[in-house]
């Protein structure tokens, strides 16, 4: 059909705009997008859609790997700044046999010492025996032996009576407190404090324990007891340690614990990228529970490679063993209830989701609410 205005025997205007708008989109096609090949721009979402997950679970893997390194460092920093946990945690020690008798043992050699039964025997029947002749003299000198063993038992005997009395605990945990404010002065650099530190490590004075046990001497029958010293008496209870080390290992602590705010920033970036965050929000939590049992499986390594590394000379294996039990039942106890309390709420959104019927759902087909 001709429209006015247009000449006989050529296209009319529009006709030739529609054709050329075909030619057009003809030549676009012919230079992007083949038959059966995907589009640039789809190319790109995708390459887009994955940078995306790779980022959500590069934030996800750092974030729960912060969650042990923050168990462990505020955990340590508490044993190191707070006398009260440090009471708690080691009081029940003073009902431990293991522990009853290593004091026991360290109390009656630290009066034997200040005593000095065996200088004094000898020097008594060294003299009598160069008095008296013969076989008597010699008999009076192979005395001194038996005679500070005797001692020596009468000493252990009173010591034992005291560590297996009511007062014990209260004793121990007196000292443990007073010890360990002294650690803590001393580690914030206060000049007067009086920390106990030998070549076995950082200890626990029990002084009182010293002069009860002379008392006890004294009052089965060996008055001289009362003018002997008060010896001193020091349980280790971190071998191998120093002041400059503890010093260092603090400061690095009161770092890293730090580190369960980049934690929880992390794992929310995470959450807030995805696609999907109810879902990552689940997988967040599970990283957490997963960081915290990691805490758990390390705890009997560590304590298995701290035993290896204190000579038996220091303290006995066994006394040992039920130092680090107590000392690593803290952290253990922190991991637990973040793994447990991290592991429901990762299992409640699993579940919420599967009754909601969204857990196995396409990535175009939301649930409603879903985001």
């Amino acid at each position: 059909m001709t429209m006015p205005g247009d000449r006989p025997g050529r296209p009319g205007r529009g006709t030739a705009g529609t054709a050329a708008g075909q030619g057009a989109a003809g030549s676009t096609a012919g230079q992007g997008d083949e038959p059966g090949r995907p589009g640039r721009a789809a190319v790109g979402g995708r390459t887009a859609g994955r940078g995306r997950s790779a980022m959500v679970v590069v934030l996800l893997l750092v974030g729960s790997l912060l969650v042990p390194l923050g168990l462990v460092a505020n955990w340590g920093r508490v044993l190191l700044t707070d006398t009260d946990v440090v009471v708690a945690t080691l009081a029940p020690l003073a009902s431990d046999p293991a522990v009853k008798a290593y004091a026991t043992d360290l109390t009656t050699d630290a009066v034997m010492r200040e005593f000095d039964v065996a200088g004094v025997l000898d020097r008594a029947f060294g003299g009598l025996a160069g008095v008296v002749p013969g076989a008597a003299g010699s008999a009076l000198q192979s005395l001194g032996p038996s005679l500070t063993d005797a001692a020596r038992s009468t000493v252990h005997a009173a010591t034992a009576r005291i560590v297996d009395s009511d007062s014990f605990p209260g004793l121990w945990s007196q000292a443990l407190g007073f010890s360990h404010r002294e650690l803590v002065a001393a580690l914030n650099g206060d000049p007067q404090a009086t920390l106990t530190v030998t070549q076995q490590g950082i200890g626990v004075r029990l002084a009182p324990l010293g002069q009860a046990a002379l008392e006890q001497v004294a009052q089965r029958g060996v008055p001289l007891a009362r003018s002997v010293p008060v010896p001193e008496v020091t349980v280790v209870v971190a071998p191998g340690s120093d002041l400059s080390r503890l010093r260092t290992i603090l400061h690095m602590l009161r770092i890293g614990s730090w580190a369960p705010v980049p934690a929880a920033v992390l794992l929310l970036a995470g959450v807030v990228l995805a696609r999907r965050r109810i879902r990552t929000l689940a997988v967040a939590a599970a990283g957490v529970a997963a960081g915290s049992g990691l805490v758990l499986v390390a705890v009997p390594v560590i304590r298995q490679v701290l035993l290896a590394r204190v000579p038996a000379s220091t303290m006995p294996a066994e006394v040992l063993g039920v130092l680090y039990a107590r000392i690593f039942s803290g952290l253990a106890t922190w991991a637990t209830v973040t793994a447990v309390v991290a592991a429901i709420v990762a299992v409640l959104i699993v579940l919420g989701l599967v009754v909601a019927g969204s857990w196995r759902r396409p990535a175009g087909r939301r649930a409603p609410g879903e985001r």
